[in-house]
């Protein structure tokens, strides 16, 4: 439902660092700069300090990735749409209806049609005695769901911050937003690449609306087109692409890690390859792919 309602869309949660968290440090430090220029005592003392900041933009983050992408953005239209997409020509009703936990799915169109059509409330009596009870087990898995997730992170915290002694790169750019004393907007390359950045995204955004217009980078180019003739396109969809914030990021991530991000790429691309000249190609799901990439 989602996929068929949002077009052309820019999720913040599409990529690890969130440009809504961000925007929101942002918007703060524009604040701090505004209330500690007044001479009101009222006004200094509203303004927040970096641990504040910081601890701010982690509660966005983390409520932006629990509600984002693959996450509660996909799990409220699958609470009734295998019931209301069922017809008798799909027989879903026969093939699967009777696997669905009726505690956690609706099966009443009538109670669905406030949500799929409109014109309802969640408060409408009718419609909140049955939401109410499925969206309170669905949080108590969400719930559950994390604290194991938070659980494995103490685990590994110990081999990632003091064995391996990661960077986390998505996270040097609030570090330095919030430095005291506005050292990173003070700094002329901030504002080069800043600047670099923005004239790449503003010319690839013209050249989406006016397809005249040149691209620089970011706009997949797929290598199919140059190898046309068999074997060599069994090598299938093989999209390339220069994001900026891509390279930059490279340069805070071990150099395994960056070294894998390309080096697993071009070897799926070998095994498609070697499937068909071995004429393995047939198999279901060659040359399992996502398979390999869980380990």
């Amino acid at each position: 439902m989602v996929a068929s309602i949002l077009r052309r869309n820019a999720s913040p949660t599409q990529i690890s660092l969130f440009f809504n968290a961000i925007f929101t440090i942002l918007v703060l430090l524009i604040l701090n700069v505004i209330l500690s220029k007044t001479r009101s005592q009222i006004g200094k003392y509203m303004v927040l300090n970096r641990v504040e900041l910081l601890t701010i933009y982690t509660c966005v983050s983390i409520g932006s990735g629990i509600a984002g992408v693959d996450r509660i953005l996909v799990l409220m239209p699958l609470i009734g749409h295998a019931h209301w997409f069922a017809t008798p020509e799909n027989d879903w009703a026969g093939l699967f209806h009777r696997y669905i936990p009726d505690w956690l799915t609706i099966s009443d169109k009538r109670i669905m049609e406030g949500y799929y059509q409109g014109f309802s409330s969640i408060y409408h009596p009718i419609n909140f005695s049955v939401w109410i009870s499925i969206v309170l087990w669905w949080c108590a898995f969400i719930l559950a769901l994390h604290l194991v997730m938070l659980c494995i992170s103490v685990i590994l915290r110990k081999q990632w911050v003091e064995s391996e002694r990661l960077s986390y790169p998505i996270i040097q750019l609030p570090l330095e937003m919030t430095y005291p004393k506005g050292r990173f907007f003070k700094s002329p390359w901030m504002w080069v690449g800043l600047m670099v950045g923005v004239t790449v995204d503003v010319v690839n955004g013209l050249n989406f609306l006016f397809p005249s217009v040149p691209s620089l980078g970011g706009k997949l180019y797929d290598l199919r087109r140059i190898f046309t003739d068999p074997p060599w396109n069994a090598i299938g969809w093989s999209p390339m692409a220069i994001f900026p914030f891509g390279v930059g990021l490279s340069f805070f991530i071990p150099l395994d890690l960056s070294f894998s991000c390309w080096a697993f790429w071009l070897i799926w691309r070998l095994e498609r390859l070697t499937g068909s000249v071995m004429g393995w190609r047939a198999l279901v799901r060659f040359p399992y792919e996502a398979e390999q990439s869980h380990g």
